[in-house]
């Protein structure tokens, strides 16, 4: 951000390093403490996203699993919200994972951003997107084809 995004709260110190750091950490025990008012199952998404989150931020952002990383916090972000609602997550899972890949898609393409680049990335990303919103939404239309299977 110092190099590409200087006008940010951080690099811009505008926010103090170690204010930050104590807001972060004062903000995962107050997510996790609500999780856990909310039930094992929330909180046994929110551990591993809160894992998630902290180990993206502060080592795997530059490296090759930083896509991957970011793609597992959004889709684990999604099940905590159907594990916070109903205290299940099995009808989440199609809907984590499209919102995993389209953010693995984008997160891998919006490192090239402010290098220019191919638009083969971007629309690879949004094909791929597309497909899989189409795979785990299309439901077929099935008619018996006895009116007697119906009843």
């Amino acid at each position: 951000d110092a190099t590409e995004r200087p006008h940010r709260p951080l690099p811009s110190g505008r926010i103090h390093p170690a204010a930050a750091l104590t807001a972060a950490c004062a903000l995962t025990c107050a997510g996790l403490a609500l999780a856990a008012r909310a039930g094992r199952p929330a909180l046994a998404v929110a551990a591993p996203l809160a894992v998630t989150v902290w180990s993206y931020d502060l080592a795997l952002k530059h490296t090759p699993a930083g896509p991957a990383a970011m793609a597992t916090a959004r889709a684990l972000d999604l099940l905590l919200g159907a594990a916070a609602t109903t205290g299940h997550t099995r009808e989440a899972f199609p809907s984590a994972a499209l919102l995993g890949t389209h953010t693995l898609a984008v997160t891998a393409v919006s490192r090239q951003e402010t290098k220019g680049g191919s638009p083969l990335a971007p629309l690879a990303a949004l094909a791929t997107t597309a497909l899989l919103s189409r795979l785990l939404t299309h439901r077929p239309n099935r008619r018996p084809a006895d009116p007697r299977e119906a009843a």
